[in-house]
C-alpha cells in the first residue's frame, strides 16, 4: 500500500467538492464519507483540522500539498485509517467524473498522451 499516493489522492478529493457533486449523488457522498472520515480522524488535533477546512473552503496547491501531507502522515501511523482512504479512492475511480481526478503517476513513468480537461492543482512539465 503506498501511503504517500492514497494521501495525494484523497488531498485532491478533498479539494475538488464541486468536482464530486458533479459526479451527481454518488460523487456528493463520496465526498461526505471522505470529509466524515478525515474530520474524524483529525478532531483532537486543531491544527490539522484548520489545515483541512483552509484547502475545503479555498483550495490551492500549497494547501493540497499540506493536507496530502498530514494524511501521509496520519495513515502511516494508521494502517485503518489508510485502508478507508484507500477504498474511498478506489471508490472514486469508478466514477468517471472523479477518476480524473485521482491519477497520481509516481517514480519513474513514461506516458504517451494525456489530457487533463479542468484545473490543476501543483506542477505539471512536460
Amino acid at each position: 500500500m503506498d501511503v504517500g499516493a492514497i494521501a495525494s489522492g484523497a488531498a485532491a478529493l478533498l479539494a475538488a467538492p464541486a468536482a464530486t457533486a458533479a459526479a451527481g449523488e454518488a460523487g456528493k457522498s463520496l465526498w461526505a464519507s471522505l470529509i466524515k472520515l478525515v474530520r474524524s480522524k483529525l478532531a483532537a488535533d486543531h491544527d490539522a483540522t484548520a489545515v483541512v477546512e483552509r484547502l475545503v473552503a479555498l483550495p490551492t496547491a500549497a494547501r493540497q500539498t499540506a493536507v496530502a501531507a498530514l494524511l501521509e502522515e496520519r495513515a502511516g501511523r494508521d494502517e485503518g485509517f489508510a485502508r478507508e482512504l484507500a477504498r474511498l479512492l478506489d471508490a472514486a475511480r469508478t466514477l468517471p467524473e472523479l477518476s480524473q481526478i485521482v491519477v497520481n503517476v509516481s517514480g519513474n513513468a513514461i506516458i504517451g498522451k494525456q489530457a487533463n480537461v479542468g484545473t490543476n492543482l501543483g506542477d505539471i512539465n512536460l
